[in-house]
C-alpha cells in the first residue's frame, strides 16, 4: 500500500474519519467475531511500595514457538472488539498470541495504569508461562501502541523482535488536548467510563485518593490525569506526566524495528500531534486515509503476501 502523507484535512474528510471510527465499533459490538478458545493468564509483580499487581489476560496457544502479544487501548480490555479480531487473526496464521491487559482493566482492581507504564508488560514477557517462547512480537492498539514503543525504548527482552503501533498518541498533552475537545463527547464519554470502573474496582481494593463519587464527576482526560493518575504514580501535575512519559520525543532510542500505521482522518488521535515525531530510523510509517481510530476497511493492505484486512496485514509484516 502507498503511504498516504496526512495534510490538508478538510470537512469531508473529517467526516470520515468519525464514520469510519463509529461504524467498526458498531459492527463488533453488534456482531461480535467467535473467539478461539483461550486460557487464563496470570502473573504478578510487586511495586516499589511493596503493593503486588496482578498482571492478567488470555493466552492463545498454537503449536508455535513464536507469540504476538496484543495490548488494548485507553479505556479497553481483552475483551474489546478489535482484540478479538487480532485473536482470530493470530489463530488463522498459527501463532500463539497473548491478549494481555493493563494494570486493572480486568476490572479486579489490581491497581490503575498510565501511557507509560511498562512494567506488567515486561513481567508478562518475564512470566514462567511464557518461558518457553523463543520469539515475541508486540501490537498495541492507540495507548497500547504507546506503551509498547515504551517498552522498545528501553531493555526489551532479547526474544522481542518487533513492534506495531495502531492509532497511537505520541504526544500525550497534545493528545489530552485533542481528546478533550467538544466535538469528541461521544469519544470521550466511552473511555472515561471504561476508566472510572477501572479506578472505582481498584479503590475498593485499596482505598486511597480521589473518592470516586468524586472521580465520576470528572469529563475531561486531562483533569484525569492531574487528579487520579499524577497523584498515584508520584507526577507532580499532569504536565509532569506527560513530559515525562511521551514517546514522541524519545522514539530515536528505539531498540527494536517499528511499524506505525496511523488513520489520516483520526478523530481521536490527530495527525498533526504524530507527524512531528515519525521521521526516525527503525520506525516505517504508514498511513491510510480510509480509516478511523482503530476502524480500517476489510480491504487494508500493507503489501504483504497474506489475507487483507489490518490484522492480518500487520502480522505478516512482523514475521518477515
Amino acid at each position: 500500500m502507498k503511504p498516504v502523507t496526512p495534510f490538508g484535512r478538510g470537512a469531508w474528510s473529517a467526516a470520515r474519519g468519525h464514520i469510519n471510527t463509529l461504524r467498526p465499533y458498531f459492527q463488533r459490538s453488534l456482531r461480535p467475531g467467535e473467539r478461539p478458545v483461550t486460557e487464563p493468564f496470570v502473573t504478578r509483580l510487586f511495586e516499589s511500595d511493596a503493593r503486588e499487581v496482578e498482571v492478567t489476560g488470555e493466552l492463545l496457544r498454537n503449536n508455535s514457538s513464536r507469540l504476538v502479544i496484543f495490548i488494548h487501548g485507553l479505556g479497553g480490555n481483552t475483551d474489546s472488539g478489535y482484540m478479538t479480531e487480532a485473536l482470530c487473526a493470530a489463530q488463522a496464521r498459527g501463532v500463539s498470541a497473548l491478549l494481555l491487559n493493563c494494570r486493572g482493566a480486568d476490572r479486579r482492581g489490581s491497581d490503575i495504569y498510565h501511557s507509560g507504564l511498562t512494567s506488567d508488560l515486561a513481567a508478562a514477557i518475564s512470566s514462567e508461562i511464557l518461558s518457553e517462547v523463543r520469539e515475541i512480537d508486540i501490537v498495541g492498539y492507540s495507548l497500547g501502541g504507546h506503551i509498547a514503543l515504551c517498552y522498545a525504548c528501553d531493555q526489551p527482552d532479547p526474544r522481542v523482535r518487533r513492534i506495531a503501533a495502531i492509532c497511537s498518541p505520541l504526544h500525550l498533552a497534545a493528545a489530552a488536548d485533542d481528546f478533550d475537545r467538544p466535538y469528541f463527547n461521544l469519544y470521550r464519554s466511552h473511555v472515561m467510563d471504561g476508566l472510572k470502573e477501572i479506578y472505582t474496582a481498584a479503590y475498593q481494593r485499596n482505598p486511597g485518593g480521589l473518592l470516586p463519587e468524586q472521580a465520576r464527576k470528572i469529563d475531561k482526560i486531562r483533569v484525569w490525569d492531574e487528579m487520579i493518575v499524577a497523584p498515584r504514580f508520584g507526577f507532580q501535575s499532569a504536565n509532569h506526566y506527560y513530559e515525562s512519559e511521551s514517546i514522541g520525543p524519545r522514539l530515536a532510542h528505539l531498540k527494536r524495528e517499528a511499524l506505525y500505521v496511523g488513520a489520516v482522518a483520526d478523530p481521536m488521535v490527530r495527525a498533526s500531534s504524530v507527524l512531528p515525531y515519525l521521521g526516525v530510523s527503525n520506525l516505517s510509517v504508514v498511513w491510510n486515509e480510509r480509516a478511523g481510530h482503530l476502524g480500517f476497511e476489510p480491504k487494508f493492505d500493507l503489501g504483504r503476501e497474506a489475507p487483507l484486512g489490518l490484522e492480518s496485514q500487520v502480522l505478516s509484516w512482523l514475521e518477515r
